[in-house]
This record gives C-alpha cells, structure tokens and sequence, in this order.
C-alpha cells in the first residue's frame, strides 16, 4: 500500500523494507494487528491469527477514556478534601473523575479539565474585595466610585438616546 488513508499508517515488518498497514483502531502484538478495546474495557487476552481481542470493562475506581490495547485499566483520580478539593464530574470506567476547588478556595493547581490542588483565598480587611484570584485587595470606595462614574455614563447614554438631549 503506497497511500494510506487517513485511517491507516504504515509499520515496517521484521523484513527490511517490508511494510503492512495497519487500521487506526488497531494495536501490534508480535506479529498481529489486534482490534483495541473500547472506551471503559480493557484487553483480557489479546488476539492471535485465529481470536479476536477479548475485553472486559474496568472496575473499582478505574477508567480509560479511549480506544485502547492495555491489559490494566488507569486508576480514577482521588478528589482529597485534605487538598481542598471535590466532585466535579464522578469517574466512571470510561471519563475519569474531575476535581474541582472546595467553596471558599481556589485552584492552585490546575489541570486540563480540572484541579490538583486548591487554597483557600485570602483575607481583605473590612472595606475590600478580593480582585483577582487571591492576587489583590482593593478598596471597595474605589471600586464603588469607579461603578458610579460608569453608572453616569450609561445613564446620560440613555437619556440622550430618548430625548435626543445631551444631559
């Protein structure tokens, strides 16, 4: 096969400029192409020239979240109060499990689709509010002043638009 489609790549064989394709849901064994397990399975036995993979479905806490030629299944993530964090989304064997930050904190350490750790946010003084997370107090005057002024402009933004008067 000199073209592969977008579904096939090339291996090369044990025989030096020998190749063979292989289907992209497909994973090598010795000499054999075997069909992967799917979502939330792993390989029990793996295939031979006469069988087909054999899978089954990943148990207690474990998970895999794509097609796959593994004999074990990943272990879910553990979402540890004791680093400030939660449930966001359950494992199941096929997503794994999503961390996200406890009320009252923020992550410390974040993840493609969640968080590995988490700290609770700081302390204003009475008066403030926290910017950024945990970055920056700020007076609330300044806040509140810099919301009127704007307040201001909407509302001459309003009445001009109604009365065709400038205020």
């Amino acid at each position: 096969m000199k073209n592969p489609t977008a579904l096939q790549f090339l291996t090369q064989t044990d025989v030096p400029g020998t190749y063979y394709h292989i289907l992209f849901k497909e994973y090598r064994i010795g000499d054999e192409c075997c069909p992967m397990c799917s979502l939330g399975r792993h390989v029990h036995k793996h295939c031979t020239e006469f069988t087909s993979t054999s899978c089954v479905p990943c148990v207690d806490s474990t998970f895999l979240d794509e097609p796959n030629g593994l004999m074990k299944c990943k272990v879910c993530t553990n979402c540890d109060a004791g680093f400030g964090l939660m449930v966001k989304q359950p494992c199941t064997p096929s997503p794994h499990s999503v961390c996200g930050p406890l009320e009252g904190l923020y992550c410390l350490d974040p993840t493609k689709d969640g968080c590995r750790a988490a700290q609770r946010h700081s302390s204003c003084k009475p008066g403030q509010y926290i910017s950024h997370t945990d970055s920056l107090c700020l007076d609330s005057f300044a806040h509140s002043w810099h919301s009127l002024n704007h307040l201001h402009e909407v509302v001459t933004w309003i009445v001009f638009q109604l009365t065709g008067l400038p205020c």
